[in-house]
C-alpha cells in the first residue's frame, strides 16, 4: 500500500485523493495518469517477480530438507535465474490459476492450488 501512495505523490503531488468518481477520469484521461500507471505496473511486476523468484523453489525445499531460510531463498533465487524461459511459463500458469480463481469468485481455487501446490513440488524434485 505504501508504494502506491508514494507512486501516487510522486505523479500528482500531495494534494488530496479525489475520489472514487474522479479518479478514472484522471488515470486514464491525462498523460500523468498514464505515466502513473504505466510505473506502477512496472514496479508491482517487479515485486511479483522477485516474491516468484524467492518462492518458486525455497517452499518445497523447507519442507523437504533440513537447512536455513537464506540457503533456500538463494538456492530458489539461483534456479529461477538459471532457468528463466522455464519459470516465465510457470509464473504464467500460476498467473492464469489466479485470475480464472478471482474469476470463478474463489470457486476455483479448491481445485487450482493443489494441483499448482503439486505440480510445484514435482518441480522441485526435478530440480534436485
Amino acid at each position: 500500500m505504501r508504494a502506491a501512495v508514494i507512486v501516487y505523490a510522486l505523479f500528482f503531488g500531495v494534494r488530496p485523493f479525489p475520489g472514487l468518481d474522479d479518479i478514472v477520469p484522471m488515470l486514464f484521461g491525462t498523460p500523468t495518469g498514464w505515466a502513473m500507471l504505466l510505473t506502477g505496473c512496472v514496479i508491482g511486476g517487479l515485486f511479483a517477480a522477485f516474491s516468484f523468484a524467492i518462492a518458486v523453489i525455497s517452499i518445497p525445499m523447507l519442507l523437504d530438507q533440513r537447512l536455513d531460510v537464506f540457503t533456500a531463498v538463494g538456492t530458489s533465487i539461483s534456479t529461477a535465474w538459471n532457468n528463466m524461459p522455464v519459470m516465465i511459463a510457470w509464473g504464467f500458469v500460476v498467473l492464469c490459476a489466479f485470475l480464472i480463481s478471482v474469476l470463478t469468485a474463489g470457486a476455483a481455487m479448491i481445485v487450482l492450488f493443489p494441483v499448482i501446490g503439486h505440480a510445484t513440488w514435482y518441480v522441485y524434485q526435478d530440480m534436485k
